[in-house]
């Protein structure tokens, strides 16, 4: 419904906030629409807020400071379960924060009430301004709107100053950073996932008070599970590996299937182009190689699927060699997605062929002398 941040149902042995009509220590929590009161003035935010990190913290104390100053009250409109899971992206989703935790941590920075949108297909198919008619005015009676430097309405991403002519007042907050680090709950999360708390907690403006939560992929199966994890490295260099090189590939519309989703039979062609990277690296490229009488053909492939790639994602491609070669090389592949999830694994042979005889040899002496500038033993 905007651009989205994140959501987790509360881990075993917590309770949901007691959403619909109930006071909790200055914060009223309401779950829907359907048995708002009348609001006083009421200055409104929509977002997930996974985390309540500190750009969203300059998004909340502006809210609270608009509602004092027109004599008002603070209203955060949240999401649940997480549009991504309700659309069907949600797997391997891992988010900071239980519902409860991000109520209390909205309570603590002062706002009044809080809003938990069921968020299904139906709702997510709502425009942006069929929302804020519907809903931000007509449920809500919201008369001001604090919004994100890039904020989105509705499945058509209207832009927030599209609601002025709906006669709301917008008022825009810019980016957050900290020391030149931008602050969103993704790259939060990719430090907790790589166990770089204290970095994480540099970001969140809190203690990480809880391990991520690994979200199922549809809402379902989420309903009342809450499968925890600790933070770790994600993304490592295996203790066998002695030369390894990561690059940088994006998910191309051509590449994926009805559901946007990246076709397995692109991941070999990946594993061409990393190759094709790492001897770049290293000074050379297969056409050099072919010049100096020397063939490369594939004799087996490997691929194992392990998570879904989705159209327009920026996956690294990291190709390993764990030995040197002999009569043959062997190549293998680690790809992850934007998050640093291990969605593919897999492992190239090639020989080594004469130009001229078409008969196989050993790898020649240069292309060893190649590798041995970055061999790691």
């Amino acid at each position: 419904m905007e651009k989205s941040e994140d959501k987790r149902i509360p881990a075993e042995g917590t309770s949901r906030p007691e959403c619909g009509n109930t006071e909790r220590r200055g914060i009223r929590v309401f779950r829907g629409f359907d048995a708002l009161p009348r609001f006083v003035r009421p200055v409104v935010t929509v977002g997930s807020y996974d985390g309540v990190h500190l750009g969203h913290r300059a998004l909340i104390d502006r809210l609270t400071a608009e509602a004092r100053a027109v004599g008002g009250e603070s209203v955060v409109l949240t999401f649940d379960p997480h549009p991504r899971i309700t659309l069907g992206r949600g797997e391997g989703l891992r988010l900071l924060t239980t519902l409860d935790e991000k109520v209390a941590l909205l309570r603590g920075l002062g706002v009044d009430n809080v809003i938990v949108i069921p968020f299904d297909r139906t709702f997510s198919a709502l425009s942006g301004e069929e929302f804020a008619r519907r809903y931000l005015i007509g449920k809500v009676g919201a008369e001001t709107l604090v919004a994100g430097y890039d904020h989105r309405f509705g499945h058509d991403r209207i832009d927030c100053d599209r609601l002025a002519a709906l006669g709301m007042r917008v008022i825009r907050v810019d980016e957050r950073s900290v020391e030149g680090e931008h602050v969103s709950s993704t790259a939060i999360r990719r430090l907790v996932e790589a166990g770089r708390i204290a970095e994480a907690e540099r970001l969140l403006g809190h203690r990480f008070r809880a391990a991520v939560q690994e979200t199922p992929a549809t809402a379902d199966r989420m309903r009342g599970e809450a499968r925890r994890i600790r933070p770790k490295q994600r993304i490592t260099k295996r203790t066998t590996t002695m030369l390894s090189h990561d690059c940088k590939i994006r998910v191309w519309y051509k590449h994926t299937d009805q559901m946007a989703i990246c076709h397995h039979s692109n991941y070999i062609c990946y594993y061409e182009a990393a190759r094709s990277e790492l001897l770049r690296e290293l000074g050379m490229s297969f056409a050099e190689v072919e010049r100096r009488g020397i063939m490369m053909p594939i004799l087996e492939v490997q691929s194992k699927y392990r998570k879904p790639a989705y159209f327009d994602e920026l996956l690294t491609v990291r190709i390993i060699l764990r030995e040197k070669p002999a009569a043959r090389i062997n190549f293998f592949y680690e790809i992850y997605n934007e998050r640093g999830e291990l969605i593919n694994t897999g492992m190239t042979q090639l020989g080594f062929i004469h130009s001229d005889t078409r008969r196989p040899c050993r790898c020649p002496e240069w292309f060893l002398a190649l590798l041995d500038t970055r061999w790691q033993e």
